[in-house]
């Protein structure tokens, strides 16, 4: 469920970036569009692996590594998305004229 929360937050936050008129945009609106939408791209990927991972038979010692490689796969782009949030947050969504 916090993964959804977190999509919707970050997709609800690029609208905002994204509809801030052009006089108003400051140095941070570039950095929060590219972070915001590698976030949401890299969410999607996780979500893909995630749904592959649950569709595996894990009955030969091949497949187990196989599963294996995507759970670290997953775990470390889950890690990136931590990371680029935290970033998110730190820029947040401010405009010129805004206190």
């Amino acid at each position: 469920m916090l993964d959804i929360a977190l999509l919707m937050a970050n997709a609800s936050q690029l609208k905002a970036v994204l509809d801030a008129p052009a006089a108003s945009q400051d140095n941070y609106f570039v950095p929060s569009l590219v972070f915001l939408s590698v976030s949401i791209t890299l969410q999607v990927g996780v979500s893909v692996i995630l749904l592959v991972l649950g569709t595996l038979e894990l009955r030969t010692r091949q497949a187990r590594n196989k599963a294996d490689v995507l759970n670290n796969v997953s775990v470390g782009l889950i890690l990136a998305i931590i990371i680029l949030n935290v970033f998110i947050a730190s820029f947040g969504i401010r405009f010129s004229g805004s206190t």
